[in-house]
């Protein structure tokens, strides 16, 4: 099991500060193939984010979040440091349940691959808002913790751009173009094609929360 250092662990208020202060937002994370076996084809997360510290607008949010991981150098260290030092708003990813208990597991692994791949190569993701006519700001930095694998840190820019180092480590443009008929962004590389738990439980019949 991977471990944050114990100082990186302040991400995660304690239990009684663990209180939602508004509606937890449930939607989709797309991330790209994070692996040779997954056949270039991406991963659709189905999760819940529950807010933690400021307003994190969640009214506003997209329901579907593609990401990018900027896995090629750590920067888990310095996210953490300008986290500390500028106190953004803050929130907290996890796996969502679905109807199906087969489904919910795959999704719940998918889950727990994606943060042992941050973890592993002390990185971060990236997920842009692509809703300029809500949202101003860049999006959200999506982290680690060694607290639990079912847990992803998200710090949020909702009127501002990424750090800089965050923009010069990942060439991130500093405007957000989107078109919602493309079936992916500048930021999705991978082809819109998604491999998901969320196949299996069509397939045996159940119904999603997330409408199409």
């Amino acid at each position: 099991m991977f471990r944050l250092p114990t100082h990186l662990e302040s991400f995660i208020p304690p239990p009684n500060a663990q209180v939602p202060h508004g509606r937890p937002w449930r939607g989709i994370l797309i991330a790209p193939p994070s692996s040779p076996s997954s056949q270039g084809i991406a991963q659709q997360l189905y999760c819940t984010a529950a807010e933690t510290d400021g307003d994190n607008q969640t009214e506003l949010w997209p329901r579907i979040f593609y990401l990018q991981l900027i896995n090629h150098r750590p920067l888990l260290r310095e996210v953490h440091d300008w986290v500390k030092t500028n106190a953004p708003p803050m929130c907290m990813f996890m796996p969502d349940r679905l109807p199906d208990t087969a489904a919910s597991r795959a999704n719940e692994e998918t889950f727990k691959h994606l943060a042992d791949l941050l973890m592993q190569t002390q990185s971060v993701a990236i997920a842009p808002w692509n809703v300029p006519d809500r949202l101003l700001g860049a999006g959200i930095i999506l982290m680690p913790t060694g607290t639990s694998r079912n847990l992803l840190v998200g710090a949020l820019f909702l009127q501002s751009n990424f750090p800089e180092f965050i923009m010069n480590a990942n060439l991130v443009p500093r405007s957000l173009p989107y078109s919602s008929g493309s079936g992916h962004t500048p930021f999705d590389p991978a082809p819109p094609h998604i491999a998901s738990s969320q196949r299996h439980h069509q397939a045996s019949g159940g119904s999603s929360r997330y409408p199409a």
